[in-house]
């Protein structure tokens, strides 16, 4: 009970004298004095604040031993009353510390709208301010020297914004000082002060045309490290080959990217404001040209390369194409190499700067262009040889080539290559074709049986193609000769069925059986165009035609 007592007593000593720092507070009606009072204020803030900490401190302790709570009022109506005069110095004070740091402070480390945002926020302040201590004949002499004193610092906002910014260097710094004719010593940097001493203000139309083109060559500047930051992340995609190498995919979204930023790039070169980065604008368009160059001959090789690699894999092409196949080898092997060094490091930039690349990738398309030459020439002289691949494309002929050891690689390719024949049939081992057959499944047998792999026969398609073709030719023409004897002579009514031919003109009463005369599509052309009704009205008995093609 004593301590609390002795506390209380110190408490109202210590009110009485927050009481008197209050009325000296309210008794100041000088701005200038601002700095000087800082510190007297602020610890008449921070009393009050513990004052009230013991206040709470004296109650909790009076309920707690059931005396009668006293009444400490006076602390809280002194807080009130000091509140409205503390943030009217602390603002006075704040202003007054940021005023001297602006003016003293390097311009270059200065941020125009922080300084702006602090001074409009202060302005607005201080109007309400002086609303508040109308009547009241001191502390309303000191808002009114503040916000006078902040429109006074508020003229040189057109200077801030021209000078505090990132974009203004010292280059820009010496062209000012060039047009204003000062000799300024830039070493140790450029105050606000300093250029308000030398009436800049007065030249605020020269300082606003250098910073308008500060700013503009930072935007530039800008721009170019925003390309080059975007495309530091950026890589190859990359997908495993089944020959053991990789394939680059995913060429699109960087083909994106470049031409949008070859636009971007182009632009800025084009700006009058370039002067200070054209080199490394010039290095940068450079840059990407290589990389646009390096993926449109990436591309096309790659492209070879895939339609390639299947056809000089197989040992066949390799025996008929020895130069190709060596200058295709050392392509694959060169492309493989280059393959290895981009997985290990698959960026984009990086991979630009592997030495000779691009000249390695025009020089290796070059070699494929030539290797793609000798193939066609190759399959020109094959269907020189056979004329009937020229009806095949370029793949099913290679399909057929690359297989020779297998001669049954030519069935899925005989209907393009004879209109009526739909296969060929093989005896058991596939070394000697017997027979053809059309698509209905019509079977014609060959007269002169055709082995593929007696003597140059062997590995070469084209040879036998053509026996199979001479071997038709003659089977065709005994069956049609003994097909046209037979329908001459004998009556459909003695051989009728669902075998005889039938739709043959003023002749269809007659029918061929199929013993002596096979329905061969070939056959039944052959027969319509030698009909008394067709367009060879002559040929009326059956060996006076003139042969037409089969």
């Amino acid at each position: 009970m004593e301590k609390l007592d002795r506390e209380k007593t110190e408490y109202e000593r210590d009110m009485a004298r927050y009481q008197e720092d209050l009325e000296w507070v309210k008794s100041l009606n000088d701005y200038s004095l601002a700095m000087k009072c800082a510190h007297r204020i602020y610890s008449l803030r921070e009393n009050l604040d513990r004052a009230k900490e013991r206040v709470q401190s004296f109650l909790d302790r009076e309920r707690l031993f059931g005396m009668d709570v006293s009444d400490y009022s006076v602390v809280e109506n002194t807080s009130e009353a000091f509140e409205p005069y503390y943030k009217l110095w602390t603002s006075a004070i704040d202003f007054k510390h940021s005023e001297e740091e602006w003016l003293t402070g390097m311009v270059q480390r200065l941020v125009a709208e922080e300084i702006e945002s602090v001074v409009e926020d202060q302005y607005k302040e201080s109007y309400k301010t002086i609303k508040q201590f109308e009547g009241i004949e001191n502390p309303l002499a000191v808002a009114k020297d503040l916000r006078e004193e902040i429109s006074n610092f508020r003229a040189n906002m057109p200077v801030i914004r021209a000078l505090c910014q990132e974009a203004f260097e010292p280059r820009h710094f010496a062209d000012l000082f060039e047009e204003l004719r000062l000799d300024m010593d830039m070493e140790d940097g450029i105050t606000l002060q300093q250029m308000l001493e030398v009436g800049i203000l007065e030249h605020i139309d020269i300082l606003e045309r250098i910073s308008v083109k500060a700013q503009k060559e930072h935007g530039l500047k800008t721009a170019l490290a925003l390309m080059k930051k975007e495309w530091r992340p950026i890589e190859f995609g990359l997908v495993p080959h089944r020959s053991g190498t990789h394939m680059v995919k995913g060429i699109d979204e960087i083909q994106a990217v470049l031409d949008d930023h070859i636009v971007k790039t182009m632009g800025i070169r084009g700006s009058p404001f370039v002067e200070p980065i054209e080199k490394e604008v010039k290095d940068w368009l450079a840059k990407l040209t290589l990389i646009q160059d390096l993926l449109e001959q990436w591309i096309v090789m790659q492209r070879s390369w895939l339609y390639l690699e299947p056809i000089f894999s197989s040992d066949d092409i390799k025996k008929q194409l020895v130069k190709e196949t060596k200058g295709f080898e050392q392509v694959d092997m060169l492309r493989r190499s280059t393959m290895e060094t981009v997985a290990e490091n698959p960026n984009v930039l990086d991979v630009s700067e592997i030495e000779n690349l691009l000249t390695s990738f025009v020089d290796t398309n070059k070699k494929l262009d030539v290797i793609q030459k000798g193939l066609n020439q190759y399959l020109e002289s094959k269907r020189l040889d056979f004329p009937r691949f020229f009806f095949l494309s370029n793949d099913e002929l290679l399909m057929i080539l690359s297989q020779t050891k297998d001669p049954t690689a030519v069935q899925p390719h005989m209907g393009k290559c004879f209109e009526g024949i739909s296969r060929v049939r093989f005896n058991k081992t596939n070394e000697i074709i017997e027979a053809m057959a059309s698509v209905e499944g019509e079977v014609v047998e060959l007269d002169l049986p055709v082995n593929v792999v007696e003597g140059e026969k062997k590995g070469n398609v084209e040879k036998w193609l053509m026996e199979v073709q001479g071997s038709m030719i003659d089977s065709l023409t005994k069956v049609t000769a003994s097909s046209l004897l037979a329908y001459a002579k004998n009556e459909r009514s003695d051989l009728g069925g669902p075998s005889a031919v039938e739709g043959v003109g003023t002749r269809g009463a007659r029918g061929v059986a199929t013993q002596t005369w096979p329905e061969s599509s070939c056959c039944r052309r052959k027969l319509a165009w030698l009909e008394p009704s067709g367009p060879n009205k002559k040929c009326r008995e059956p060996w006076g035609y003139e042969a037409g093609p089969l």
